[in-house]
């Protein structure tokens, strides 16, 4: 119990640390969209090069907490993407949303998108995902809380199956 609560502490001072990464040494902050175009493009050169620790490192603690299996969770991303990565669109900003009080944001997210994924076997994919900037309730979900692989159809680009991992639907 001591270990976890130290890999834990550890964890989370990481995350701060990489969060500070997100000010322009001009002193502006980065918005929300530049925020989420970031993730998204070390989410995908992550997923390119099939590196399972950059995409762990970039989910939230929650994930690693209560997910056992977090990295066949992962692997299963890759096994399910027929092909290597060739191309794709450049991810852009994001729909968000969140809830405010009186005294300021209580819970903050994105939910990126990054389409026109093409794999040398010929095949297309979508990824979509859940981005905590703040969520005071659960602060444990701060990061990507979801990812959600999909496979469209060559012909319509409708969707025919999903590859879905959420930290909220624990594996354990």
């Amino acid at each position: 119990m001591k270990i976890g609560k130290i890999f834990l502490s550890s964890f989370l001072c990481l995350i701060l640390l990489s969060l500070s990464g997100c000010v322009r040494s001009s002193g502006d902050y980065l918005t929300d969209e530049q925020i989420t175009e970031q993730v998204s493009n070390e989410l995908m050169e992550a997923l390119v090069n099939k590196d399972l620790r950059a995409v762990k490192a970039l989910l939230c603690p929650y994930f690693q907490e209560t997910h056992s299996e977090l990295d066949e969770e992962i692997s299963g991303i890759f096994d399910f993407m027929d092909g290597n990565i060739i191309s794709y669109d450049e991810p852009d900003g994001a729909l968000s949303g969140g809830a405010t009080t009186d005294w300021g944001w209580v819970e903050k997210y994105a939910m990126p998108e990054i389409i026109n994924i093409k794999t040398s076997s010929g095949k297309k994919y979508e990824i979509y995902y859940m981005y905590y900037f703040i969520n005071k309730e659960q602060p444990e979900l701060l990061g990507i809380s979801s990812i959600n692989v999909v496979l469209n159809n060559d012909k319509d680009d409708t969707p025919i199956i999903q590859y879905i991992i959420d930290a909220e639907e624990s594996s354990d």
